[in-house]
């Protein structure tokens, strides 16, 4: 049994997604330009001025001071601070449009630590009652309360169909917060006085860019809320041709609405890269986040695809990439997606609301992802979505890796090929309708999602609980009929599973293929580059040894156990020259390596406190993700 135990193997980095198309390198030879002949470059600093002239010797002081100067082909760089945009400015707006030669860029200057704060900070607290401590409440209301970067959990409670701040007696235990009477009621965490601690408030949106042709690249986004209209908190984009680069995005929040770290609204021809996007929810916690996502898109790709590729996205309780539906061509590549409850949903048309009436929705390309430790990895649902493609991809310890739930009987020509499911509760999940209506209580089930055009083959299934599951929703009385993938091949001449393999995939601690691992060459070709004879299973191609191709950096070990005597994180495949920043949860600098001057570097750990930190390589090789740390 092949264990993905992380003390026991190399903890991988973002899985970059080594080949890249033709239109994607079109698409950034059009955006990404370094120098616009008659172009204006801008500085904006913590401490500067917007009397100044915004050059780098005087900076402006403000975001939306600069980006009013800004026209096509102008770069907006902002110096190394902490941006409190909601104690000033408020939420960053882009005023006009780039053009496909000419982008209106805005990002960190020099790989510079930029960090936009969308929370204020919460101090003069009185003892209210017992642990309960109060004071006053902002003028505007809070969606996300943060101790120490710690999300604070606010009680679920309705009134007239609404979510609203529950009374003071929801506040039973620590970690819990409401609002009444114009006071903020919190039990901090560890029954202590919050006056002790760094309390942070959400108030604003981050970033809107309702503009076309624009490139928002190496910032990090923290503590913000849905305001203003849609549903975005750390990025809205209703434009069209909007790059999203080597950005960190998380702590948003929302309270009676759907929150969305980074939010597709309407929008064609973007792309989100590189970047790690984490922690979105609305009031309530965990298990009432299904309209919690890092990553939500709705009405988009009408005109060109959304791209999301080469993330980390996590969202412990709610969704990674989620749709609202009315979307077409979305492709979702080289991520790694774990931790949430469903890594990709797919969702189609809509009754009501943007993109409703659209029809021929879907058109999913997920490929060459690793998903791991979801609830579900990839989840698909809802009305009149067809031709959704799940393939190449690696699906580790999930309850259920692909879920297709066929609640309208609208989901059509599904293909899932060439992925590798490894020790999941369920590989394969079918739901033909909810709550047993019209249901078939037998294995008829799997030939209703054959008739809507089900294709699955050329997989690898190693050590799941069952492969294949026919799960019977009776009133809260679920019915499951299993099925191994050999028996689904031949049960009533289906078909499915043709070339598939039961067997150990034999795959390295980064989840390549190893020497003589019976995924090589033993895929279908999905359009992908490949080497040898045909396609591997799985989301990498074997590189035989001396290829120096895999270039991965990595870090180990992650989590990283100080009680067990681990006392350094190694960084490895490091270019020399690179430089590696790491950050706490509230994107403080807590360490910079300087210039490396090997292809390894090793932090020492010992007196560093647990927490969750990011870090970023910075220089020819670079590279983003998350440590942990376990006293």
């Amino acid at each position: 049994m092949i264990h993905t135990n992380i003390n026991n193997k190399i903890y991988r980095v973002i899985l970059f997604y080594k080949k890249i198309s033709l239109l994607f390198l079109l698409i950034l030879l059009i955006f990404i330009v370094s120098k616009t002949v008659g172009a204006t470059t801008y500085y904006v600093s913590t401490t500067g001025d917007d009397t100044n002239n915004g050059s780098i010797e005087h900076p402006f002081g403000t975001i939306n001071h600069a980006l009013s100067f800004a026209y096509p082909g102008d770069i907006v760089y902002l110096r190394a601070g902490d941006y409190r945009i909601a104690e000033g400015e408020g939420t960053i707006n882009f005023p006009r449009n780039g053009t496909a030669d000419n982008p209106i860029r805005l990002g960190g200057y020099n790989d510079e630590d930029v960090n936009i704060i969308g929370s204020i900070q919460l101090t003069e607290w009185s003892q209210y009652s017992g642990n309960i401590y109060r004071r006053s409440a902002p003028g505007i209301d809070i969606e996300g309360l943060f101790e120490d970067g710690q999300r604070l959990i606010h009680p679920l409670y309705y009134e007239n169909g609404n979510r609203v701040h529950p009374p003071v007696s929801y506040i039973d235990s620590s970690g819990k917060w409401t609002i009444q009477d114009n006071y903020v009621y919190l039990w901090a965490f560890n029954n202590d006085n919050p006056e002790n601690h760094d309390i942070k408030a959400s108030q604003v949106k981050g970033i809107k860019a309702d503009k076309n042709y624009l490139v928002i690249e190496n910032l990090n986004i923290f503590y913000t809320q849905r305001t203003g209209g849609d549903a975005g908190g750390g990025i809205s984009i209703s434009g069209n041709n909007v790059i999203v680069n080597n950005c960190i995005v998380g702590k948003n929040s929302c309270g009676n609405g759907n929150a969305y770290a980074v939010y597709f609204y309407g929008s064609s021809n973007c792309v989100l890269s590189n970047s790690t996007i984490f922690d979105s929810h609305y009031w309530g916690g965990d298990g009432a986040d299904q309209n919690s996502h890092v990553v939500s898109l709705i009405n988009s790709g009408d005109s060109g695809a959304v791209i999301i590729e080469n993330n980390e996205i996590f969202n412990e309780g709610g969704l990674g990439v989620g749709s609202k539906g009315a979307n077409i061509n979305t492709i979702v590549r080289g991520n790694y997606i774990h931790g949430t409850a469903a890594g990709v949903r797919i969702t189609g048309a809509r009754v009501s609301g943007p993109g409703a009436g659209k029809t021929d929705r879907g058109h999913y390309r997920i490929y060459r992802n690793i998903l791991e430790n979801n609830t579900n990895g990839v989840r698909i649902s809802g009305d009149s979505t067809t031709d959704d493609r799940v393939y190449n991809n690696i699906f580790i310890n999930n309850e259920r890796a692909v879920s297709i739930r066929d609640y309208d009987q609208s989901i059509y020509d599904t293909q899932v090929i060439n992925n590798i499911f490894l020790n999941n509760s369920y590989a394969i999940h079918l739901i033909e309708k909810l709550y047993g209506e019209n249901n078939h209580y037998n294995e008829e089930t799997f030939q209703y999602f054959k008739d809507r055009g089900l294709i699955s083959h050329n997989n690898l299934f190693f050590e799941n609980g069952m492969d294949w599951a026919n799960q019977i929703n009776d009133w809260g009385n679920p019915t499951i009929i299993n099925k191994t993938y050999q028996e689904i091949y031949y049960y009533n001449e289906l078909g499915w599973e043709e070339n598939s393999l039961g067997e150990n995939p034999s795959l390295d601690s980064i989840y390549y293929p190893m020497e003589g691992s019976p995924v090589i060459d033993a895929g279908y070709d999905m359009g992908l580059s490949y080497n040898g004879l045909a396609p591997d299973i799985g989301a990498y191609e074997y590189l035989q040894e001396g290829i120096n191709d895999k270039k991965e950096i990595i870090a180990y070990p992650n989590p990283c156990r100080v009680y067990l005597g681990q006392y350094y994180i190694t960084f490895g495949n490091l270019n020399v020259g690179n430089v590696i920043k790491i950050y706490d949860i509230n994107g403080r600098l807590v360490h910079n390596s300087g210039n490396i001057t090997d292809n390894n570097y090793r932090w020492s750990v010992g007196n560093v406190s647990s927490d969750v930190y990011f870090y970023k390589v910075k220089g020819d090789n670079k590279a983003s993700g998350k440590i942990v740390i376990i006293r």
